[in-house]
């Protein structure tokens, strides 16, 4: 049910990986310039929502649970979250950054089989946790890191090696190398309203002005709902006394928040 999966890796969007990356750095020059490092220029790139093969993650395990509790759609209301805890070893930013300059720049095929295979393999067949140089306030109240997703390694026709698609998580690497929590649907409301009583929320975490006005509006349409789940307790308790003007009266209340 829960993916642990890059954006890019469904819609066959990685097999226009390095096109969307370089098309991109080719509309904003000046975003990009001044960033020499792979992992660094490809973290931005995902940042302002490009598919990549990185997978968010972060250092502060209060940030993960908001994000495993937020509610994005009314289907998600009802089903249970996850918080996904990364155990192993596996930091390597040079060998991160290997992966994500061969995604930037290189040709598809490596064809010296002999000289570079042991190499690519050692390369390739590894996912890596790193810590990108932050740009954005949005990154830094995030405490971002990524898991860095490498390529399939395929063999050709004739005894070339090439490196082709994006690599999945499966079940034995994710059983080694992570642990999961599972959190109960019905406590999903309890525990964003308690993150945000210590200053976790959509505006400290997404520091832009549309996430400020997201987080007001949606703060008030819920203090908005308390009214009306409190006048509805008010309406049946006195309807069940027989005072029919107190109910009416609490109904008027009612209607008057919803129009």
């Amino acid at each position: 049910k829960w993916k642990l999966e890059p954006s890019n890796i469904d819609n066959h969007l990685s097999e226009n990986e390095q096109s969307l990356y370089l098309e991109l750095e080719w509309l904003h020059p000046n975003e990009f310039n001044n960033i020499k490092n792979a992992v660094d220029k490809i973290a931005k790139m995902q940042h302002f929502s490009l598919p990549t093969r990185l997978l968010d993650f972060s250092m502060n395990p209060l940030v993960a649970l908001f994000f495993a509790c937020n509610i994005t759609d009314s289907a998600s209301i009802n089903e249970n979250a996850r918080v996904v805890i990364h155990i192993a070893e596996n930091r390597g930013k040079e060998n991160a950054n290997n992966i994500c300059k061969y995604a930037l720049y290189s040709t598809k095929y490596i064809t010296n089989y002999e000289e570079y295979f042991h190499k690519v393999y050692e390369l390739y067949r590894d996912f890596s946790v790193i810590q990108p140089m932050y740009m954005t306030q949005r990154e830094i109240k995030q405490q971002s890191i990524f898991l860095v997703f490498p390529s399939n390694l395929r063999k050709g026709i004739i005894n070339e090696f090439y490196l082709d698609g994006i690599r999945r998580i499966d079940k034995i690497f994710m059983a080694s190398n992570f642990i999961s929590i599972i959190i109960d649907a019905k406590s999903k409301k309890d525990i964003l309203h308690n993150l945000d009583n210590i200053g976790i929320n959509k505006m400290s975490l997404f520091p832009e002005l549309e996430y400020t006005g997201m987080y007001l509006k949606n703060k008030y349409k819920e203090r908005v709902q308390v009214s009306i789940d409190k006048y509805d307790e008010l309406i049946d308790y006195y309807a069940k006394l027989g005072d029919l003007d107190a109910a009416n009266e609490y109904k008027e209340l009612k209607e008057s928040l919803i129009q």
